[in-house]
């Protein structure tokens, strides 16, 4: 028996953590990856007047990248209209009164005729480089990784990037914390509803340079602290300066220069890309020569409330082709008004809902409530009287108000006063309206409930007496 017992126990313990269990939700992080294919630059101007191309001729490049730059070895290059699959592009150049260049792919002809008639619909079908696209879902940490392919983050999820490198951008269409971190040619975009939040990352170019003596290459950029601005209060003035520091840049200073030079560069351009929160401008950048700095002023009023409002920053150096677009976040902040009523309501009464969007400084009208109101208390009729509202929930008397001007979030205070009736008496009706039995009448008389007709008294003496010849009957039957 003792058995049973505890194996009934045992089942008992198990279904309850069965429950518990089966009632946590564990939040999973999943990655996937897929192929992608970066896109060819047709925006590329090769220089080159090889086979009759001019300069700035957008197919120059897309020749020298296929051919070289003598026109000699096949190279491949990605292409497929939906980018999904690669081939080699063949690309052969015959004189028919003119040079007349055909490209082909997979057997397919992309284009075929003299340099000066080019369809710049074909250039963005070609692909120089096959990618691997990582995606995230879920939650989840990644530390200490180095991204060659794109980034994205997917909506829904919120994933924290830490000492990671990323080569190819990061597009984030949920939430991306990134801390300690550089991207590299690339930058973070935001899609959607998408936040990207960033601290202590550095945004670098690779830049090249060289002379007769050969070339150098070095990443200069900006490095940023954190992307998001202090926040802004709707309606109060607002004002930040964004500082940044000037970069070294190594490079050759001439064609013909023997030595490579190091030299601190500042920011030609700094340009706000998009949209500022209402009310707020932002100044041309201000060069510092003496701190080595280029100032940006962000000022003005805001008119609307908004939680990480975006836009971007755009910074440029003409000599190290510096040109690079930062995310950037503002919230602009509101106050609230809050009633609050302390003690009990009357019957009916109902506490005015509380306001949002309240800009600095902003004077709001309070809601008034009724003087009097003619309700029972406990059963006790009476009138309830409003004192009015105030923002001194301990002094509500003497500091009265009918307006306030608001600078914080803020609550006021009111209070409803019960006074009895001189002739009031206890109302407790039934549930049916009517009136309870015993109760006390004007006189002091204890009512007692009503039964019936008070004329039947004899109507009971019948029944008494049928009753009782009944039982004499059963009694008779029972002894025979």
């Amino acid at each position: 028996m003792s058995y049973i017992k505890k194996r009934r126990a045992m089942l008992v313990v198990v279904l309850v953590l069965s429950i518990v269990l089966s009632s946590i939700s564990l939040v999973s992080a999943a990655s996937r990856t897929e192929d992608v294919y970066n896109q060819y630059d047709a925006s590329v101007k090769s220089g080159s007047s090889a086979y009759g191309y001019t300069d700035g001729n957008r197919w120059t490049a897309v020749y020298e990248k296929v051919l070289g730059t003598n026109g000699t070895p096949l190279t491949p290059i990605w292409y497929s209209p939906d980018g999904t699959n690669y081939y080699p592009v063949e690309v052969s150049r015959e004189y028919r009164s003119g040079y007349i260049y055909t490209f082909k792919a997979n057997g397919e002809v992309l284009y075929q005729g003299p340099s000066a008639v080019i369809d710049p619909a074909i250039i963005t079908k070609l692909y120089d480089k096959k990618l691997t696209k990582t995606i995230y879902s879920g939650t989840e940490t990644v530390s200490n990784t180095t991204f060659d392919g794109p980034v994205e983050v997917e909506a829904g999820a919120n994933i924290t990037f830490d000492n990671v490198k990323f080569n190819n951008g990061l597009t984030t269409y949920g939430i991306s914390n990134v801390s300690n971190s550089t991207f590299t040619d690339s930058t973070a975009t935001n899609k959607g509803d998408g936040v990207t939040y960033i601290t202590d990352s550095y945004f670098g170019h690779t830049s090249s340079s060289s002379s007769y003596m050969g070339s150098t290459t070095s990443v200069v950029g900006v490095k940023i602290k954190s992307n998001r601005l202090t926040d802004a209060i709707k309606g109060k003035p607002y004002e930040e300066v964004l500082t940044f520091p000037d970069f070294s840049y190594t490079y050759y200073p001439g064609s013909f220069s023997p030595m490579v030079v190091t030299s601190k560069m500042h920011y030609d351009s700094i340009n706000i890309v998009g949209t500022l929160p209402n009310g707020l401008v932002s100044s041309a950048a201000n060069y510092d020569a003496a701190n080595e700095k280029t100032d940006v002023n962000i000022s003005g009023t805001t008119t609307a409330e908004g939680i990480d409002q975006k836009f971007y920053v755009n910074f440029k150096e003409g000599v190290s082709k510096l040109d690079i677009t930062v995310p950037m976040l503002i919230t602009v902040n509101s106050y609230s008004l809050e009633y609050k009523v302390i003690g009990e309501t009357p019957s009916g009464y109902t506490v005015p809902n509380a306001v949002a969007g309240i800009g600095y400084s902003e004077t709001i009208t309070l809601e008034a409530a009724p003087n009097r109101i003619e309700a029972a208390k406990n059963g006790v009729n009476g009138v309830w009287e409003f004192t009015g509202w105030s923002t001194d929930k301990d002094n509500l008397d003497a500091t009265k108000v009918r307006t306030v001007d608001v600078t914080q979030n803020t609550e006021v205070y009111g209070q409803w006063k019960f006074t009895p009736k001189s002739n009031s008496s206890n109302v407790n009706p039934n549930s049916n309206g009517s009136s309870p039995s015993n109760q006390v009448n004007k006189k002091g008389i204890k009512k007692t409930p009503n039964t019936g007709d008070g004329n039947n008294f004899g109507g009971y003496l019948l029944m008494l007496g049928a009753t009782s010849a009944a039982l004499v009957v059963v009694g008779r039957r029972r002894f025979n």
